[in-house]
């Protein structure tokens, strides 16, 4: 028998009538509480979307900020009209920019002639593979897939072998120049590294990630350490870079871990930042917040509902002793009075047993003076 039915065998009618709509208002109450947590639940997400939409807008302008640093530096290199190209110059502008790895310089043909690195020079990069292409022989800043390794000479592009976050890894780009008579690429490889601690700084893994694609979508690089460097395996990410849209959002797939998702898109530049705040733990809080109101409110409106039952059923008790002692009081006034009649009635009943001998001596004439006298004294 569960502890409703006991309580309700102690109970009346009224009493049992009074539990039940405790335990509805019960239902009602907790009912109510849940439903408003799930609407501040909402508030929290859609709190934590701006906040992903906040940061992915701030990664993107720092971003977009150090490309354009670079463009510019890479527009004012002084490449020799004789084809000579300074070391020096090349380690100058190396030691100046922490966000680089090597510097070098490319004929027409992606051979490296010059190098910050001198184990790169000789190589030949084919340059076609550089996003975006452009539609005439203009002078723009290109980038590569990412590369694992610590540069040309030992590395590899990361569509042609899987590449893990925690890699080591460079991301190559050029841009082609004209000086004179010579023409060749400007070719730099960017610290992935760089990017990763400070974008771990600002958003430590413990709350998010961070991801740098290519408009094609390769994912460059990732502060995600089970992320897999190259192309995107994310449809959506893939239809929203192909259109060149910004977006936030929450992942519906149930059957992965859930993120609330923001994309931006650089303005002048083939990259975007996407911020990735995973569900549990950007939720973990609100859950543990949750779960103590659900248990404070629980406790609160039992022990109300149980202080209630326990009046109710102290006050049936109180007016049943009271009832019971009306009735003691009433069954000891009976006895007193039957008690008084019954000494009323023994000496009414010999006056009654005398009068009546009186009744029948004058009937029949035995009416003496000595008879009178007898019965007056029994009297």
């Amino acid at each position: 028998m569960s502890p409703l039915s006991n309580v309700s065998s102690l109970l009346d009618k009224s009493g049992r009538k009074i539990l039940y709509i405790a335990a509805m208002a019960v239902f009602i109450i907790m009912g109510g509480v849940t439903a408003s947590l799930y609407m501040l639940r909402s508030e929290a997400v859609d709190t934590h979307m701006k906040l992903a939409a906040l940061h992915a807008s701030t990664f993107a302008d720092q971003l977009e900020q150090t490309v354009a640093a670079l463009d510019y530096t890479l527009d004012t290199f002084d490449a020799s009209q004789r084809g000579e190209y300074s070391m020096e110059q090349l380690q100058e502008l190396l030691n100046n920019s922490p966000f680089i790895r090597s510097i070098g310089i490319l004929d027409e043909n992606g051979k490296i002639i010059a190098d910050s690195t001198p184990s790169n020079i000789g190589l030949t990069i084919l340059t076609k593979g550089f996003f975006p292409i452009p539609a005439f022989d203009e002078p723009i800043l290109r980038f590569s897939p990412i590369w694992e390794g610590r540069g040309f000479f030992d590395g590899h592009q990361a569509d042609k072998k899987t590449v893990s976050a925690d890699s080591l890894t460079f991301l190559p780009t050029i841009k082609q120049f004209q000086n004179g008579k010579n023409s060749g690429y400007i070719a730099v490889t960017l610290n992935t590294e760089y990017f990763q601690r400070k974008y771990k700084q600002n958003l430590p893994i413990n709350t998010g990630y961070v991801d740098i694609y290519l408009l094609d979508g390769s994912l460059l690089f990732s502060t995600d350490p089970s992320a897999v460097l190259g192309k995107s395996s994310d449809t959506q990410i893939k239809n929203l870079l192909s259109k060149g849209m910004d977006a936030t959002y929450a992942e519906d797939d149930k059957n992965t871990k859930r993120n609330l998702v923001s994309l931006k898109i650089a303005k002048n530049y083939p990259l975007a930042v996407c911020v990735r705040l995973p569900y549990d733990r950007t939720l973990a809080e609100w859950e543990k917040q949750r779960k103590n109101v659900l248990a404070i409110t629980a406790t609160l409106v039992i022990l109300s509902v149980t202080l209630a039952l326990l009046l109710y059923i102290r006050s049936k008790e109180q007016q049943k002793l009271e009832e019971g002692l009306l009735k003691s009081k009433m069954t000891a006034k009976g006895e007193m009075i039957s008690m008084i009649a019954h000494q009323w009635r023994q000496p009414l009943a010999a006056l009654s047993a005398i009068l009546a001998n009186i009744v029948d001596g004058y009937k029949y004439n035995e009416l003496t003076d000595e008879y009178i006298e007898k019965t007056s004294k029994q009297a």
